[in-house]
């Protein structure tokens, strides 16, 4: 079985990696209408931050040093307590901040942090020739910019794909 996540050291051995297919920044969001200024991640603990369970930015606010640490079953839940009040500031990925604000939903970005780089996640028992073979094709398609213009066919910005790769 083979799957798109975020690539970080708790998730590192339990998976063979076909990368890079993007880097997605996390991003800070606060409602709207909130008064919360943050210039750093200091600043930013004092406060309720909402999150998926199991998601990469639990385990980056975990590593991080957070203890007021809301934890929510689904994005569309951690959302609806940033709206509602109930947590001050939420993680997600710049593409889904991007997402939500093209839907219309009252966030802002209050912080934008490091990004995360994205890959193909295999099983690990996934014969390592598979893999390999995986990872040529991928390496062929960023080398004649073929990555780059599907990524652009789809409103995603390249530059994050190419920084990752270096």
């Amino acid at each position: 079985m083979r799957f798109t996540t975020g690539h970080d050291a708790e998730r590192d051995k339990k998976f063979k990696w076909i990368e890079p297919l993007l880097v997605d920044h996390m991003i800070m969001v606060r409602h709207k209408d909130s008064a919360i200024e943050l210039d750093s991640l200091d600043e930013a603990r004092q406060f309720i931050v909402g999150t998926q369970r199991e998601d990469f930015s639990a385990n980056y606010l975990k590593e991080h040093g957070f203890q007021r640490i809301d934890y929510a079953s689904s994005l569309d839940s951690t959302l609806k307590k940033l709206i509602a009040g109930r947590v001050d500031l939420m993680m997600t990925s710049e593409k889904t901040f991007e997402t939500m604000q093209a839907d219309g939903k009252p966030v802002e970005a209050a912080l934008v942090l490091e990004g995360k780089q994205y890959g193909i996640a295999c099983h690990i028992d996934i014969p390592d020739d598979i893999v390999t073979r995986m990872q040529v094709e991928l390496n062929r398609l960023i080398a004649a910019g073929s990555q780059d213009r599907i990524y652009e066919q789809y409103g995603l910005r390249p530059d994050g794909i190419r920084q990752a790769a270096k």
